[in-house]
């Protein structure tokens, strides 16, 4: 089901953002933003803001190939602000946290802080974390009035220490349910300004669409993690396609037992997936990816992280649903299975 989208070109007249944390997710929106009219604010680790403010720019690739200048202090249209003291976060501005999941809670810690040292306050946040443990974080530390539910299959990498590739558009929601009113709306119409397909929804729909990408995740990321492969090459096996099936339906029980009808979305057609027969659904998943033909190995996020050694979301993600999961009582095998195994590869 393809939700109506509500992009408006040229669009800026919302507060001013700010982007917390230099990843690709976050470098990658704070240029569109930037290149679109908007103000934003690129809040970032001191030797990473220190870098950026001496390149003096950041080169977009990919779908959306460009340059925008960078420099230091709060971002204007045109040129984006990059900062390392959160003190400098614009008073009463939207802040989106980018951060990876195990970075969120000190992210937010750091934010508050500088805000209430400066006297300013945020006037809504919102969290691109994969998983749904991302806006209790939010909630405790701006309260849960400020928290706009948010969820976004945008695909970017960092390429360079100057270079962001935006692999795919994807789509982002932003649930009507924080800040001030229209909030939800102009949000949606900046990341439209910027060329980010983006939809406003209602409360209860933007749960879903936060639990979709979630269930969906779980799938992808417990059978890429722990056979390493792109994902393009694991979705044209019907052995790890069912494997993807089996972890996504788990999730989806968690889901439910919370409240959450699985549903499609634009990109995640989460229900449609798991409602068909399971045959049937390993095999169009596996002639989709035969469809698209020869690509390049794309990798999700948690298997780059896996082959790097480097911390993951898995705590966050799958650690979070097996906790819901045990408190409600719904068995969920499969899913402890994978966390266990990806959790035990954690750098030492």
């Amino acid at each position: 089901m393809n939700e109506p989208t509500s992009m408006v070109p040229g669009q800026a007249d919302g507060p001013p953002l700010v982007l917390a944390g230099a990843g690709a997710m976050g470098r990658g929106l704070a240029a569109l933003l930037t290149a679109s009219g908007t103000a934003t604010t690129l809040f970032a680790r001191p030797r990473t803001a220190r870098d950026l403010i001496e390149q003096g720019e950041l080169d977009l690739d990919g779908v959306a190939p460009g340059r925008v200048p960078a420099a230091a202090g709060p971002g204007a249209p045109g040129v984006l602000g990059v900062i390392a003291d959160p003190a400098e976060v614009p008073d009463r501005c939207g802040i989106v946290f980018a951060t990876k999941g195990p970075q969120l809670d000190e992210c937010v810690g750091m934010v508050t802080a500088g805000l209430a040292r400066a006297g300013r306050s945020a006037r809504w946040v919102a969290g691109l974390q994969n998983g749904v443990l991302k806006d209790d974080v939010l909630a405790a530390g701006f309260g849960a009035g400020a928290v706009l539910r948010t969820v976004s299959t945008l695909n970017a990498r960092v390429e360079s220490g100057r270079c962001v590739v935006v692999s795919g558009w994807g789509h982002t929601y932003v649930g009507a349910t924080g800040g001030e009113p229209g909030d939800a709306d102009r949000f949606a119409a900046a990341l439209g300004a910027a060329g980010v397909p983006a939809t406003a929804l209602p409360a209860g729909r933007a749960d879903a669409a936060i639990w979709m990408k979630c269930v969906n995740a779980v799938g992808v990321f417990g059978v890429t993690a722990l056979s390493r492969l792109p994902t393009n090459v694991a979705f044209a096996r019907p052995e790890l396609v069912d494997a993807y099936l089996s972890l996504a339906a788990e999730a989806a029980d968690v889901a439910r037992v919370h409240g959450v009808v699985p549903a499609d979305f634009e990109g995640l057609p989460m229900n449609s997936r798991l409602s068909a027969e399971r045959a049937v659904a390993v095999a169009a998943i596996v002639g989709d990816t035969a469809a698209l033909g020869p690509q390049a190995p794309s990798y999700s996020s948690m298997a780059q992280d896996v082959i790097a050694g480097r911390p993951t979301e898995v705590h966050q993600v799958f650690g979070d649903l097996v906790r819901r999961a045990a408190a409600a009582g719904v068995p969920v095998p499969r899913m402890r299975f994978a966390y266990a195994l990806i959790a035990g590869q954690a750098p030492a």
